[in-house]
């Protein structure tokens, strides 16, 4: 009796009748690309521990970076190649995770893995363009040495880029609501802005050390290749 009088005028009544089956939260694939970027992330920071920390001295200072790019070290390529890959796989997440609104913009791609690979294939590419588009300008204008510089510093930026959004795709994984968070998303590009600022401002020193320096061709390149593109990725993938 005593229990029955619990249980009835509760103010959580039941919405449903019939118990609901558990829906899964992340397909397996989702599983996967997480555990191949955490198996890079140990690689990388078992093997390639001093190189990692050169990488971090590098980008923070102009005189290593220097230095590093005259040594031609080979591991340095290596871990920087294993850097690219996690920078392209953790960039392609966030898109994916954020850009919820963008399948319906992709009429072609039927699965949710194939967007994910799509984001992935464009961001590849969009660097790749950059770093051929800097390699024509250096050959065409003669200044190799600031276009090589300037890649150099991409790769810098994108590399430690990369490894801070690690820990942010892992919490969005075991918390998938939260790509809903405008907050979050607002962090996300606050962390992503402040690695672009700092990347710019190094393009400029480094363009500013050039014999053949000048202000108006530097502009141009920053507003054509900096900004316009991320400017129209902040505004596809901001939340309505």
């Amino acid at each position: 009796m005593i229990n029955q009088q619990l249980f009835e005028n509760h103010e959580l009544a039941p919405v449903h009748s019939d118990p609901l089956p558990l829906s899964v939260s992340h397909p397996l694939w989702l599983f996967a690309v997480l555990m191949v970027i955490a198996a890079l992330v140990v690689i990388v920071r078992i093997f390639y521990r001093k190189n990692i920390s050169e990488i971090v001295r590098a980008f923070l200072s102009m005189s290593v970076s220097g230095q590093l790019m005259r040594e031609e070290s080979i591991l340095l390529k290596r871990a920087s190649l294993l850097l690219t890959i996690i920078f392209n796989l953790t960039a392609a997440f966030m898109v994916w995770q954020f850009g919820a609104g963008l399948a319906d913009k992709l009429p072609l791609v039927l699965s949710d893995f194939g967007r994910f690979l799509l984001f992935a294939l464009i961001i590849a590419l969009i660097y790749s363009a950059k770093y051929l588009i800097l390699k024509l300008t250096g050959f065409i204008f003669e200044i190799n040495r600031e276009a090589d510089a300037y890649i150099f510093n991409i790769f810098l930026s994108n590399n430690l880029f990369g490894m801070v959004l690690f820990p942010l795709i892992v919490f969005l994984f075991l918390y998938p609501q939260l790509s809903d968070s405008g907050i979050l998303f607002i962090a996300i590009i606050a962390i992503a802005m402040l690695f672009f600022f700092y990347r710019i401002l190094r393009g400029i020193l480094i363009g500013r050390a050039s014999s053949v320096w000048s202000p108006v061709y530097l502009f141009l390149y920053i507003c054509a290749l900096e900004f316009a593109p991320l400017a129209v990725l902040v505004k596809v993938l901001a939340p309505r």
